[in-house]
């Protein structure tokens, strides 16, 4: 048989191990959902611009619902993985699509932009 202070020794290692493995792999959902995230932005909500853009004689859209209205993406490729509404932004003939990251917040350093923008 084991003594009681062998035991608590073994749940404590046991504890440790779980601290060190939560650590090392505890980010990881943080980076897939930034990089899923990235790849709505990049792919499909900008190729959804690029079509319509096409289909509409390089006239950009006024807002996001106008791809929902249309057909050109899913009312819910309009938010990002954390439920944010991505923010989308045309400036002439260019277009920005902003997710707010993780913070749910605009104008914060999880910002995730596309196309991406020059920290200057």
């Amino acid at each position: 048989g084991m003594t009681l202070i062998e035991i608590m020794i073994v749940i404590a290692l046991i504890g440790s191990l779980s601290v060190i493995m939560f650590n090392i792999f505890g980010g990881t959902q943080d980076k897939a959902n930034r990089d899923q995230t990235e790849l709505l932005l990049k792919g499909t909500v900008s190729g959804a611009v690029d079509r319509y853009k096409i289909q509409h004689r390089g006239k950009l859209p006024k807002s996001l619902q106008d791809l929902v209205s249309e057909g050109y993406l899913d009312s819910s490729q309009t938010v990002d993985v954390w439920g944010n509404e991505i923010r989308y932004v045309v400036t002439g003939r260019q277009y920005q699509l902003t997710s707010p990251g993780i913070s749910g917040e605009f104008g914060t350093d999880d910002d995730i932009h596309h196309p991406p923008v020059s920290k200057k």
